[in-house]
C-alpha cells in the first residue's frame, strides 16, 4: 500500500516541477520581449542634437531637468560622448538616456569648449545665462509677462521660474 502511494506522489511531484519549468521558461521569455521592446533603438550619429534628461540629483527644482547636447563621439555598443555649451560630459551615456532634437542645428552647440565637465555642473551653468544673472525679479502677478511694465521685458530678458515667487507650484 505504501508503495502504490509513494508512487503516486512521486508521480504528482514530476508533473509540479514540469508544470514549474514551463512556467519558468514562459516567465523568461515574456520578460526577454518586454525587455527588448524597452530598449531604444534609435541610432545615432555624430553631429546629432540630442537631449539628455538630467538626474534628479543633478538639478534643484528649480532648474531645467533636461540639458541639450550634441554627439561627439560614437563608442562602443550604443555608447555616445556628448557635449554641451559648457564643455564635454565627463561620462559616457547610452542611446537609452538620450532623446533627438527636433532642431537641426542649435548656435550654442556649435562651438563646443574643449574642457571636460560634470553632468552636476553642466547643469549649473545652463542654468546661469547672461540675461538671469542680475537678481532683478519683476514680481508681475501673470506667469507670462507681456507689457512694458514688467522689468524683465524692459531690459529685453525672459521671465523664469524666480521672476514669479507665487505661481511657483
Amino acid at each position: 500500500m505504501e508503495t502504490d502511494s509513494s508512487k503516486e506522489s512521486d508521480n504528482n511531484h514530476k508533473v509540479y516541477r514540469n508544470e514549474a519549468r514551463k512556467n519558468l521558461k514562459d516567465y523568461r521569455k515574456k520578460m526577454e520581449d518586454y525587455m527588448k521592446s524597452k530598449q531604444n533603438s534609435l541610432k545615432f550619429k555624430v553631429g546629432d542634437l540630442v537631449t539628455l534628461k538630467i538626474p534628479v540629483n543633478d538639478h534643484f527644482k528649480i532648474d531645467r531637468s533636461n540639458l541639450p547636447c550634441k554627439i561627439i563621439e560614437k563608442l562602443y555598443k550604443n555608447n555616445y560622448k556628448l557635449g554641451c555649451k559648457s564643455g564635454i560630459l565627463e561620462i559616457v551615456y547610452n542611446g537609452n538616456n538620450l532623446k533627438p532634437m527636433a532642431l537641426n542645428s542649435l548656435l550654442k552647440l556649435n562651438n563646443i569648449p574643449n574642457n571636460t565637465i560634470s553632468v552636476r555642473e553642466a547643469s549649473r551653468l545652463q542654468n546661469i545665462s547672461e540675461n538671469e544673472v542680475s537678481d532683478i525679479k519683476c514680481q508681475c502677478k501673470k506667469t507670462f509677462c507681456s507689457t512694458n511694465r514688467c522689468i524683465c521685458k524692459k531690459s529685453g530678458r525672459t521671465c523664469n521660474k524666480n521672476c514669479h515667487p507665487t505661481n511657483q507650484d
